[in-house]
């Protein structure tokens, strides 16, 4: 081959694209300027567990666009090394069961409109088996919520009923507005104020009960219905069933809501029954992983509040709020 002929080709390889030019396959970078101009960033997310538990897994994508479809692929053959997992009918969502300790990772990429994004990175630390002493309530023997009750009563936060030197906890009874609230300040440590009045009309409302009322006001952890002058006074219902909405956003209005939308597309089916102004919390509270009970499927927003429920969320929230757990605390 002549000289002449040898700069021709070799002018002709500079001018088309290296992939072309070369017959190499350059997938890898194509899809990164693509999904970089598209905006199509999965994000690394950390999950820890212990054995036997059940956590949520939401993947995730940086800064979404509502009117996009993304898709979700798993790479590798699924197989997990100690725990499985399981999908929701909501893309990006999964329940992952824990089952032996240890640390793994799979990685993930997403897609929209075809283009594919660069792989993502789930991990997840998985410990042994909880040791922590917590006090075995009677009648919860080998209940889901058992640890959670019991370890909340082993740390002087909220203990059941004692008869015949054996403790009860009652875990699938309701439990009222007022002791929820009373459950809610004991166990993240809301003091309450030394007032002896409230802007609560209700004639039912003990005057014990007065200076965690004023507390939780304070705090912005509850807001009561208006009264007949919403401006001067409101209702709070003390003995009333709270439902699981209304726990739900206690609890997420006393760990901080800021910076959290309330789109709840497809993570539940029943979002139509959940009120305009708990969906919020309810999106607050699935990110954190502070939610208990009818996972995957139905919130069931305006059922009555289990006191089993209600430990578990409460237990939940004492954790998230411990960014660095005191010694037994995790």
């Amino acid at each position: 081959m002549s000289k002449r002929i040898l700069s021709f080709l070799f002018a002709l390889a500079l001018l088309l694209p290296v992939s072309t030019a070369f017959g190499v396959s350059m997938g890898n970078d194509t899809r990164a300027d693509a999904h970089i101009e598209s905006g199509v960033h999965p994000e690394d997310c950390t999950y820890a567990a212990q054995v036997g538990e059940h956590i949520q897994i939401i993947l995730g994508v940086r800064n979404p666009v509502a009117e996009h479809t993304y898709v979700f692929h798993l790479m590798g053959d699924g197989n997990l090394q100690h725990g499985t997992l399981t999908p929701h009918t909501e893309p990006g969502h999964f329940t992952y069961h824990a089952t032996s300790a240890g640390t793994e990772t799979f990685v993930y990429t997403v897609s929209v409109d075809g283009i594919v994004s660069h792989p993502a990175t789930v991990t997840i630390t998985v410990d042994a088996a909880t040791t922590l002493p917590f006090l075995q309530y009677k009648d919860m023997q080998n209940h889901w919520a058992a640890f959670s009750a019991g370890r909340l009563a082993y740390l002087g936060k909220l203990v059941g009923m004692q008869a015949d030197n054996h403790f009860f906890f009652h875990p699938d009874r309701g439990i009222t507005r007022g002791d929820f609230l009373i459950w809610l300040c004991a166990v993240l440590d809301i003091e309450p104020t030394t007032s002896v009045s409230t802007i609560y009309v209700d004639s039912d409302i003990p005057q014990w009960m007065i200076g965690f009322l004023d507390a939780a006001t304070i705090a912005g952890v509850i807001e009561g219905a208006p009264a007949a002058n919403p401006a001067v006074t409101s209702y709070f219902s003390p003995n009333t069933p709270v439902t699981r909405i209304e726990a739900i956003s206690m609890i997420s209005r006393a760990l901080g809501t800021d910076g959290h939308d309330d789109d709840l597309t497809g993570l539940f089916l029943d979002i139509t029954e959940i009120p305009a102004w708990g969906k919020n919390a309810v999106r607050h509270l699935a990110e954190r992983q502070v939610l208990a009970g009818n996972l995957g499927d139905y919130l069931q927003p305006n059922r009555n509040l289990s006191r089993a429920e209600g430990a578990e969320m409460l237990y939940k929230a004492l954790k998230d709020m411990v960014h660095t757990p005191a010694p037994g605390l995790s």
